[in-house]
């Protein structure tokens, strides 16, 4: 019986490539990703459901794209339609952002800019009233989301030390020897961190150019 792994790929660094059956599907109980190839996995949530996901790559960016829950969507069907989103994005399409436009679901760039909106008056935005904004402005999110999409980024794409990054989130450190002579709120070295954040949401065209002239090197 297959096993979830956090691995999308054999032994080896091979790809993966029509790596689960029919049967396997069927068959997955125990909750995690169970990679097809090609970015295509089948997530098992802890209650028992079975959904159809996939990663896609697009201008240096990593996405996760939800592709429907299965029995509905058998494995064919959600290789079809895997296959259809790496072909979009190799011909310049972004797959998320049309399905987006189709539900009417804000980019994460734009949750965010709504979402601070209206916190105008610059007090600090609690975990509760963050989530009351998510809640007023109908965003189907939780801030452990936005959370962790911004630990994700600044481990897969910055070179910002970790404990800046924790320091971020507000993190404390486990060990308490540590933590004791940790006397630095490490404020400039955030507001850099932060400012970095802003321009990945929010990209200035000479910033397309910067990452366009390293792809292309």
């Amino acid at each position: 019986m297959m096993q979830p792994t956090n691995n999308p790929t054999k032994p080896g660094g091979r790809r993966l490539h029509n790596a689960l059956s029919e049967r396997a599907v069927r068959a997955a109980k125990q909750p995690g990703r169970y990679y097809d190839g090609h970015g295509l996995f089948l997530l098992v949530e802890p209650t028992g459901a079975k959904r159809w996901k996939q990663r896609l790559t697009r201008q240096g960016r990593r996405h996760e794209l939800g592709l429907g829950p299965y029995p509905v969507v058998t494995l064919a069907m959600a290789r079809e339609a895997a296959l259809a989103n790496r072909r979009a994005v190799h011909a310049g399409g972004d797959p998320l952002a049309e399905k987006r436009t189709r539900r009417g679901v804000p980019t994460f760039a734009e949750a965010a800019r709504k979402v601070f909106a209206l916190r105008r008056d610059g007090r600090p935005l609690t975990e509760r009233g963050f989530v009351q904004a998510l809640a007023r402005l109908g965003i189907d999110a939780t801030a452990h989301g936005f959370r962790a999409s911004f630990r994700v980024w600044a481990q897969e794409r910055t070179n910002f030390p970790r404990e800046v990054c924790e320091a971020a989130l507000a993190h404390t450190l486990k060990d308490k020897a540590e933590a004791a002579y940790a006397r630095s709120d490490l404020f400039e070295k955030r507001r850099e961190l932060m400012n970095a954040w802003a321009r990945f949401l929010n990209p200035t065209p000479a910033d397309m150019v910067s990452l366009d002239a390293r792809r292309a090197g």
